[in-house]
């Protein structure tokens, strides 16, 4: 983006991305506005629908996989969305399945439930799991408060950005840590992120005022330049741009991915810690593993 006008990078930015488009529109957007010293038009964003979308696809799989292409018909629709899940995927209205208040609650509707949810839970329950492995969860901060904690995005931390000197994971297991079944969960890791996803979606259709998921915010970091912060499906997006004038002089975006693969994010200490018989099992959990903390870029395997 560098050299380029505002008008040209605004038009460029989404272009670059297929996944989280809306999302990296609205932190461009909003980001050059605070380098401008104004504000952007939130309600041109967007991103809520976009959030719902990644959030569907992560969670429909398996036997659940049967009722996606029906909720992506209708995530703009959260009324119809949180009719579908009741009658059609979780066998229970959603504000009922979130009041579910452990592992022993979860088990019991994955094993007596026959709605296409329960059973991809069942199938999750009896998969292997990984050690369970301590790293920081990161706050959804809006940019205002990050100010503080990084005055620039720029140099190392862009690259493999870290809190308090140490890696930290985003995104819904970060949101979500406070729910009963999230808590519960710490010994099974990828479970329990399937299951922080479950709870978003379910809260993003019950219409949750204090569901963080799709929230932007900007904040001016200096005379001339801004940062914008969107908590997408992922985690947290950071913008942060430097103008000359109308032409971009420094563009930096910190993605979820960057932090939920810092070198010393949970999946090293996964992998390193599991017992597999085969290369080809050694695949299969690394998919899984990796599927846990959901990258924004393609992956690929080898085994030597």
């Amino acid at each position: 983006m560098c050299g380029r006008d505002i008008a040209t990078a605004l038009t460029l930015i989404p272009l670059l991305y297929a996944i989280c488009t809306r999302a990296q529109a609205a932190a461009a957007r909003h980001a050059i506005a605070a380098a401008q010293g104004s504000h952007a038009d939130a309600a041109a964003d967007g991103v809520d629908e976009e959030v719902a979308r990644e959030l569907l696809f992560a969670v429909l799989t398996g036997s659940a996989q049967s009722g996606l292409r029906a909720a992506l018909a209708c995530r703009g629709d959260r009324t119809a969305l949180r009719a579908l899940f009741a009658t059609a995927l979780l066998g229970m209205p959603p504000a009922q399945w979130l009041k579910l208040d452990g592992a022993a609650a979860l088990g019991h509707w994955a094993h007596t439930s026959r709605a296409p949810l329960a059973l991809e839970a069942a199938r999750r329950l009896a998969q292997m799991e990984p050690q369970t492995t301590y790293v920081a969860l990161l706050p959804p901060w809006d940019a205002e408060e990050t100010l503080s904690l990084w005055p620039r995005l720029t140099g190392p931390f862009s690259a493999a950005p870290d809190w308090r000197g140490a890696a930290a994971e985003t995104g819904p297991r970060a949101r979500q840590n406070g729910h009963p079944l999230t808590r519960d969960l710490e010994s099974r890791p990828i479970l329990q992120r399937w299951i922080a996803r479950l709870i978003e979606l379910l809260r993003y259709a019950c219409a949750d005022p204090e569901l963080s998921v799709g929230r932007v915010s900007a904040a001016t970091t200096a005379r001339g330049a801004g940062r914008a912060i969107v908590e997408v499906a992922r985690g947290t997006l950071m913008h942060e741009v430097r103008l000359d004038g109308n032409r971009i002089a420094e563009y930096v975006v910190v993605a979820p991915t960057e932090w939920n693969f810092h070198p010393g994010c949970a999946l090293p200490r996964w992998l390193q810690s599991a017992p597999v018989a085969s290369a080809y099992d050694a695949v299969e959990f690394a998919r899984r593993c990796v599927a846990a903390l959901d990258p924004c870029v393609e992956c690929r395997w080898s085994i030597r």
